[in-house]
């Protein structure tokens, strides 16, 4: 038995999720459902997003140093996605990971975009629950039923819920304002020890790095470099300077 599906719906048009993503210019290739895409589009939007979770699962597809490829919009709810599954014990069910930002069309298209060439989709334990096929039970090894609640939660649509099932693909349907739990607008984000780390904090950085501010990697973490930056961003916006990222910053990056 399935779970029960959202209260919202999966974005099925290319025009529904350029709307939302943004529109990019692309070459296709015959005998092929990949796609090359031009121009500027990928560098602006797709960053690497570190998902620690990924540490133990399998595959072959995971990235080295666990960073992967998603949207800039829906990073943050990407990695509180996977912290609560980690939270929740629900982890082991994860056996392999099969990719997220992929350019390439629907299979069997030639014209509708996947949702993995915006990078707002990611794939696991493929081999449990192929394309067209009945996902695997709950109980049973390769089974994703037990993680769809939580997905939905943060705005990630199944594919097991697909009229052409797709067991293994989580996609992006609703964006949320605040992937981490909680209200930045509660929060006051400094230097600590151990680093603070939430989904807020990704999305300063990613702020920060568009206006040139900040040349580290998409942590999340609040570490030495962030602080710099925060500075930096202050002084260039004529904000109380003091690498603390309070209510006047967090409204100032339109955060809260």
């Amino acid at each position: 038995m399935n779970p029960p599906k959202p209260n919202f719906n999966p974005l099925v048009s290319t025009a529904q999720r350029q709307k939302i993503f943004g529109k990019f210019e692309y070459r296709s290739f015959s005998g092929t459902d990949d796609i090359v895409i031009l121009g500027n589009w990928e560098k602006e939007n797709i960053v690497k997003v570190h998902v620690p979770q990924l540490k133990n699962v399998g595959g072959g597809f995971v990235p080295r140093d666990l960073h992967v490829r998603f949207h800039k919009l829906a990073a943050a709810q990407l990695q509180a996605l996977w912290k609560e599954w980690e939270d929740a014990g629900l982890l082991h069910l994860v056996k392999t990971w099969a990719g997220s930002f992929v350019p390439r069309f629907v299979r069997g298209s030639r014209s509708t975009l996947s949702n993995h060439a915006f990078g707002t989709a990611f794939d696991i334990n493929a081999a449990w629950n192929g394309l067209g096929r009945v996902p695997a039970k709950a109980g049973t090894t390769g089974s994703v039923r037990e993680l769809v609640a939580i997905a939905h939660k943060h705005g990630f649509y199944w594919g097991g819920h697909f009229s052409r099932p797709d067991g293994m693909h989580f996609e992006v349907a609703v964006v949320k304002s605040e992937g981490s739990s909680g209200s930045p607008s509660a929060k006051v984000y400094r230097l600590t020890d151990p680093m603070m780390e939430d989904g807020t904090i990704l999305r300063m950085q990613m702020i920060m790095r568009d206006e040139k501010l900040y040349s580290g990697p998409m942590s999340s973490k609040y570490e030495p470099l962030t602080e710099k930056s925060i500075r930096d961003y202050q002084t260039k916006h004529k904000l109380k300077v003091d690498g603390i990222a309070g209510p006047e910053t967090l409204r100032h990056m339109k955060l809260i």
